[in-house]
């Protein structure tokens, strides 16, 4: 028997042909505005990943464009983050700071959360729970360095 390649027909037979493990997961982004606080939340369900985190990036574009004054990432349906992912959650806070907005991370799993501390990236964004406030740097009383 030789190896086989998906859809290489030429294959001795189905033992042969190799099949994808799992399909790439996608990242589901729902946009919850409210337009009396100007606050946008973003619930991001899935993974955050090198394929998806250019979808973030446009989220939050379309956010800061629609007129947003502080956007809430809802984590609590996102199952994984690798260092792609949290590079586009870093950009996000940036974008976010040059467009007078704030940017705020809610209900961050365990793991998520364990990934943004190792990383130190805890330090640079505000994170809190459902009805615990903020913690992290505060941009209306921050001293520049």
């Amino acid at each position: 028997m030789r190896p086989g390649r998906v859809g290489d027909e030429t294959s001795a037979g189905a033992e042969d042909a190799l099949t994808p493990i799992r399909q790439p997961p996608d990242l589901r982004i729902e946009s919850v505005a409210r337009r009396e606080d100007e606050r946008h939340t973003l619930v991001l369900a899935g993974e955050l990943d090198m394929a998806t985190a250019p979808g973030l990036g446009a989220a939050l574009l379309d956010a800061c464009t629609e007129g947003a004054k502080e956007i809430v990432l809802d984590l609590s349906e996102l199952r994984f983050m690798d260092s792609s992912g949290l590079h586009a959650v870093l950009l996000a806070q940036e974008t976010c700071a040059e467009r007078g907005c704030e940017l705020r991370l809610t209900h961050a799993r365990p793991h998520i959360r364990q990934l943004l501390e190792i990383t130190r990236a805890d330090a640079r964004l505000q994170l809190a729970d459902e009805g615990e406030r903020p913690h992290g740097p505060d941009r209306r009383t921050a001293q520049p360095t």
